[in-house]
């Protein structure tokens, strides 16, 4: 079963290779070997971008296209992708599904069903491609972009504090990001079925998590600390911060179905309001994670680790989905008695800790 083309990027490094998968798994592709400069270097010759682009099975040709026109910037895309799985792993962490990559073929399956998580999915990979991509463009890792253009608006209270202002830094270059996670995100998703629209939606919503949430920083400068002139910059939330705000529309998710022509996506409920361009949806209803079920994508939870004082999601008695759990003594290692040497050492003892640790039956 083929999930979302974009899943192989959790596939182990070690599996990358000259041998290419088929089914559009183009994330397994490293730069092909003996380039000049390595897969770090910023400007690849136009022979090194076709080799790179024309080894992958792109699901869609403008994906290729897109490729071979920023080649360094699909590295991007492929290491933004992985920021976003692993903000999920860190949002999920403590819940009944966890947001594993352990198999492959496992996820596939749950992303086949078009629940609230896959709906998380696509938003939070979205906005790590996004991401990803704006933050390497800021560090001049790119030839392909650079620092977002200066804008012609002044910035919020800059006329009110008096004096000269002006756009200068180095602002995140948030359009080129997002149109690149458009151009690959995007692109093998059909907006003439339910499941097409859905994922459309929901990965527009990841990328308005970052652009609704930029910051703009000013600083003084001037005599005598005074601030004769400020310079501001534009700069996105911590990417931790645009994970909380997914999951905070995941927490609220409209559960929606597709109207009859067709078209767009509504609420299945009346009288609930239509959801925003902001807003992540979903179709189906999500799978039971308390047992096992890999058609469904379900590892269950049995041997997750929970705390046992907990009320919480990560506590034994909802963990655990009311199954008791066992405990048992173990032993770790951890850092003790550091010390700070002259100069620049840190030395610390291995000491041993006992803990009671609990686990789902």
């Amino acid at each position: 079963m083929q999930g979302p083309w974009w899943v192989t990027i959790l596939l182990p490094s070690l599996l990358l290779s000259a041998v290419v998968p088929a089914d559009g798994l183009w994330w397994l592709i490293n730069k092909p070997g003996g380039a000049r400069g390595g897969s770090n270097a910023i400007r690849w010759s136009t022979g090194e971008a076709r080799r790179y682009c024309g080894a992958v099975p792109w699901p869609v040709r403008r994906q290729k296209i897109m490729c071979e026109k920023f080649p360094r910037a699909t590295t991007k895309v492929r290491e933004g992708a992985n920021l976003g799985i692993q903000e999920c792993q860190h949002q999920f962490k403590h819940r009944l599904w966890n947001c594993s990559t352990a198999d492959i073929s496992v996820l596939q399956r749950l992303l086949s069903i078009r629940s609230r998580e896959t709906a998380f999915l696509h938003a939070i990979v979205s906005a790590g491609v996004a991401y990803g991509v704006a933050r390497a463009c800021s560090t001049g890792e790119l030839q392909e972009c650079s620092c977002s253009k200066a804008k012609t608006k002044p910035p919020p209270g800059a006329e009110s504090a008096g004096g000269e202002w002006e756009w200068g830094g180095c602002s995140h270059n948030i359009r080129f990001g997002d149109n690149l996670s458009k151009e690959f995100m995007d692109a093998n998703e059909v907006a003439a079925d339910d499941t097409g629209l859905m994922n459309l939606h929901n990965n527009e919503a990841g990328r308005k998590s970052i652009k609704a949430n930029m910051k703009v920083t000013c600083k003084c400068h001037g005599v005598s600390g005074s601030c004769a002139t400020m310079v501001c910059w534009e700069s996105m939330p911590s990417f931790r911060q645009v994970g909380d705000i997914i999951m905070g529309k995941y927490h609220g998710a409209t559960y929606v179905k597709i109207n009859k022509k067709g078209s767009r996506l509504r609420p299945r409920n009346k009288r609930h309001k239509r959801p925003t361009a902001h807003d992540v949806v979903y179709l189906d209803d999500s799978p039971d994670y308390c047992e096992v079920d890999v058609a469904k994508g379900s590892y269950g939870t049995r041997g997750r680790k929970c705390n046992r004082t907990s009320a919480g999601v990560d506590g034994c008695q909802l963990l655990c989905c009311n199954r008791d759990f066992v405990s048992r003594e173990e032993t770790t290692e951890e850092s003790c008695n550091c010390k700070f040497k002259w100069c620049c050492e840190v030395t610390c003892k291995k000491c041993k800790k006992k803990e009671l640790v609990h686990y789902c039956k």
